[in-house]
């Protein structure tokens, strides 16, 4: 498989962790702040101590902010 131990960071995911792990797979949730920089260096530090490296990053966090 193309993705076979890789590693990826999933933002704004949080809800799909349960998933993972049912599905076999290791998982961590790391509450981050994706707006701040030292609150993102914290969660690549997190996978990068726990997998050993990140091999990609899927950025879906983030805001709507609706004009009217």
């Amino acid at each position: 498989m193309l993705l076979e131990n890789k590693v990826a960071i999933v933002t704004g995911a949080g809800s799909g962790i349960d998933a993972i792990i049912d599905a076999g797979r290791l998982a961590v949730s790391v509450e981050v702040d994706v707006a701040d920089a030292a609150s993102v260096a914290a969660m690549v530090d997190a996978a990068t101590t726990r997998f050993g490296g990140v091999d990609g990053l899927i950025n879906n966090a983030g805001t709507v902010r609706l004009r009217g």
